[in-house]
C-alpha cells in the first residue's frame, strides 16, 4: 500500500449494487459500535457506544499510484471526505482543507484491501483530530476484481475487520484513540435507526365486561410441596462459661544451622524510567508504561519494490 498511515491486515468485501452510475459522486453510509476507548477527552464515550456516519468520493478522481495492483484516489476538495457521529460528538474531514484517500488493493501479496484515510480533520469540541480511518482485508484475494473505483459499497459480511474503524487525535503529550467495528454499510444516505432502551411499562387498560360464568370444573390434583420457608430469628446468646486452665509451654529446641544461599534470580527487564517500548498496534498496554502514540514503520523495500509496513504502539516507562 502506498498510503503513509500503516494498517495491519483487515478484511472487507465489495458488493456491487448495479452498473456504474452516471453521477460521479458516490456516498456510502455506515453504522457500528466502539470496541476500544483510550484516554478519551469525551467523557460520554465508552466501549459499546454506537456511531453512524458516511463518506463521499468521486469516480472521476484519477489513480495516483503507478502500481497495477494498488489504486490511490486522493480527494482534496469538499464535499469529499468522511463524517461520523458518536454520541453528541461529530468527527469530520476539514471541508476547507480536504485530504481524503480512498485506496483499493487487488491481489497484492495475496491480499485484497479496502481503505480510507482522512488526514486533515476539523477539531471536535475543541479537540484536535489527527486521522479518521477504516481498513478491511480479504486474505483470499478474491473480493476485488481490480484496483479501479466503482459505484458500490463494501459488503462487510464477506470481509474481515481486524483493525476496523479508527479515530486518533488530541495533544501530542496526551493522545486519544477510539476504535470500532462496522455493523452495517450501505450505498447512499439516510438515517440509521438505532434501538434505544425499553421505555417504562404503561398503565393497565380497563377490564373487559364479565362473561357468563361456566360450571365449576373438577378439583385438580394436589400440587408439589412448596419451597422451605425462611429461617427463624437467632435466639439470645447464652452465658459464657469459665476460662479453662492455661496449657504448659513447650520446650524450644536449639536453633538449626543457616541454609545455603539460593541461586541468583533472572535479570529484570533492565529498562529505566523514560525508556521507550514498541509493541504491535492494538496490544494490551504494559503495566508501568504510558501510551505515547502509534507510528508506522517502513522497512527497506524488498526485491518486489514494496516494503512490508508495520504499525506499532509506542509506550514510555514511568
Amino acid at each position: 500500500m502506498k498510503s503513509t498511515w500503516l494498517w495491519l491486515p483487515c478484511v472487507l468485501t465489495i458488493a456491487l449494487y448495479g452498473s456504474p452510475a452516471a453521477a460521479q459522486d458516490v456516498t456510502v453510509s455506515f453504522r457500528g459500535t466502539l470496541t476500544s476507548v483510550d484516554n478519551s477527552p469525551f467523557a460520554d464515550l465508552a466501549v459499546g457506544t454506537p456511531f453512524t456516519g458516511s463518506y463521499t468520493f468521486s469516480l472521476s478522481t484519477p489513480d495516483s499510484n503507478s502500481m497495477e495492483q494498488v489504486g490511490d484516489y486522493f480527494h482534496t476538495t469538499a464535499p469529499y471526505g468522511v463524517t461520523v457521529t458518536i454520541g453528541t460528538h461529530t468527527f469530520r474531514s476539514d471541508p476547507s482543507n480536504v485530504n481524503f484517500l480512498l485506496e483499493l488493493v487487488n491481489d497484492y501479496y495475496s491480499l485484497d484491501n479496502y481503505v480510507f484515510h482522512s488526514y486533515t480533520n476539523a477539531d471536535t469540541d475543541g479537540v484536535p483530530v489527527e486521522i479518521i480511518s477504516w481498513q478491511l482485508d480479504d486474505p483470499t484475494a478474491t473480493l476485488l476484481a481490480s484496483a479501479t473505483l466503482t459505484d458500490s459499497a463494501p459488503d462487510i459480511t464477506r470481509w474481515q475487520q481486524l483493525v476496523g474503524f479508527d479515530i486518533r487525535g488530541g495533544a501530542a503529550w496526551s493522545p486519544f484513540f477510539l476504535r470500532g467495528t462496522m455493523s452495517e454499510v450501505r450505498l447512499g444516505t439516510g438515517p440509521f435507526f438505532i434501538a434505544g432502551p425499553p421505555g417504562a411499562q404503561g398503565p393497565a387498560g380497563p377490564a373487559g365486561p364479565a362473561g357468563a360464568m361456566g360450571p365449576t370444573g373438577p378439583a385438580g390434583p394436589i400440587g408439589p410441596q412448596g419451597p422451605q420457608g425462611p429461617a427463624g430469628s437467632v435466639g439470645p446468646e447464652g452465658a459464657r462459661g469459665p476460662a479453662g486452665p492455661a496449657g504448659s509451654p513447650g520446650l524450644q529446641g536449639p536453633q538449626g544451622p543457616a541454609g545455603p544461599v539460593g541461586p541468583m534470580g533472572p535479570q529484570g527487564e533492565g529498562l529505566f524510567s523514560g525508556s521507550l517500548l514498541m509493541l504491535d498496534s492494538g496490544s494490551s498496554r504494559p503495566e508501568g508504561y504510558v501510551y505515547v502514540g502509534t507510528f508506522d514503520l517502513m522497512p527497506s523495500d524488498d526485491a518486489r519494490g514494496r516494503g512490508v509496513l508495520m504499525r506499532v504502539d509506542l509506550y514510555r516507562k514511568n
